[in-house]
């Protein structure tokens, strides 16, 4: 938990100064990829009856994460 908390913490301060937004990047998809994995791994503690439990709207949230920070790296290579 230490390490995702650091790596969180790391991927946002590149985000608001805007350096090494690639590296950052990188690390950000990856601990995406990392997080969705659990909505497919782990379905009886993110569903219930089809809806989205408390576990499982905290990853869900993270599709407004992947849109701000797809909309970033968009810019960064237009730049």
């Amino acid at each position: 938990m230490p390490l995702l908390g650091t790596a969180e913490t790391l991927i946002g301060l590149a985000l608001v100064t805007g350096l090494l937004l690639r590296p950052a990047s990188t690390l950000f998809f990856g601990h995406m990829a990392g997080g969705f994995t659990a909505l497919a791994l782990l379905p009886g503690q993110m569903w219930h009856h089809g809806v989205p439990t408390l576990e499982g709207q905290y990853i869900l949230k993270d599709l407004v994460l992947v849109a701000a920070c797809l909309a970033v790296a968009a810019d960064e290579l237009s730049g």
